[in-house]
């Protein structure tokens, strides 16, 4: 039975890039959520909901982020 929430490590994330070390491939930051559920309800996939412009991409089994596209001349803040 799935009847748990994730639960994040945090309550919220951040990080910053200068523009000159975010190059394509660069870890930007890793995310953890874990679930009190069992076996397959266990199973948490992560995923970016706001990504203006695409340029940061979350492996779905392990919520690491990086980046996926050259970021120039872009101010972005969200944590």
């Amino acid at each position: 039975m799935n009847n748990n929430l994730p639960k994040f490590d945090s309550p919220s994330y951040s990080t910053s890039l200068s523009e000159s070390s975010a190059t394509v491939g660069r870890r930007v930051i890793a995310v953890r959520a874990s679930d009190a559920d069992h076996e397959q309800n266990a199973n948490i996939v992560y995923s970016l909901v706001d990504n203006p412009g695409i340029f940061c991409n979350i492996e779905l089994d392990t919520g690491i982020i990086y980046v996926q596209k050259m970021i120039s001349g872009v101010s972005y803040a969200n944590s």
